[in-house]
């Protein structure tokens, strides 16, 4: 019984992992640009999900030759929140 006590008060907590996503601007996972080259222009949609059981965090940014370039953040999401841009 005193088993069955502590496995009811103390829950399984889950895995614990940040989802990264790209998607296409119809909020799709098709017709993204997967390769561009320097001076061509696309758009894609970035998302962040934070399944990390706590608030995290998070800077989004292009590198190109170890440089930086349009970087966003910081972007705090609680547990299960999303962010999409």
């Amino acid at each position: 019984m005193s088993t069955l006590g502590y496995v009811i008060a103390t829950p399984k907590i889950g895995k614990k992992f940040t989802e990264f996503y790209f998607l296409g601007l119809e909020g799709q996972a098709i017709e993204y640009p997967k390769e561009m080259r320097m001076g061509e222009q696309g758009r894609v949609l970035v998302g962040i999900v934070n399944r990390e059981q706590e608030t995290v965090s998070y800077w989004v940014g292009i590198t190109i030759d170890g440089a930086t370039f349009n970087e966003i953040g910081p972007l705090v999401l609680h547990h299960e929140n999303k962010w999409e841009q």
